[in-house]
């Protein structure tokens, strides 16, 4: 059986094929084709309609986002991780003469990251300037609350 399959390759790639298998691998070329151009189209049609969000639309979605990161819930965690590039560095702020100290987290906040997280897709071409990084700090000096 492997030698039929061998033997047919070979007369497939010298040219000299049967008319059916010319015929279906020009069907396949065709479908290969017309599926490329479904491709395009729809891709022009959904970036087409594409418009800036409002500033009304990115508040919504901001307070979603806050809604999922204070559930007590693994999504939560996974949200934050994803947000924040999964790297958050929490130190202790010692206060002089003061018994009491507080915490400060430090991470940073990627624009990417912020758009995938609220479904919209920034992506950065090799010749545009990188997407901005906000480096955040968080004073936790009340850890209850």
């Amino acid at each position: 059986m492997a030698s039929r399959s061998v033997t047919t390759a070979l007369i497939i790639e010298t040219g000299n094929t049967d008319p059916d298998v010319s015929s279906r691998l020009e069907s396949r070329r065709l479908e290969l084709q017309t599926l490329r151009q479904q491709e395009t189209s729809l891709l022009h049609q959904q970036n087409a309609g594409a418009e800036p969000p409002t500033e009304a639309w990115l508040r919504e979605q901001l307070v979603e986002l806050g809604t999922v990161l204070h559930a007590r819930t693994p999504v939560a965690a996974y949200a934050l991780r994803d947000l924040v590039g999964g790297v958050i560095t929490v130190s202790e702020v010692r206060r002089e003469g003061r018994k009491r100290h507080f915490l400060k987290a430090t991470f940073a906040l990627q624009t990417s990251s912020l758009a995938d997280s609220l479904g919209m897709s920034l992506t950065a071409n090799a010749n545009e300037a990188p997407l901005p990084v906000n480096q955040i700090e968080i004073n936790i000096i009340d850890p209850a609350r």
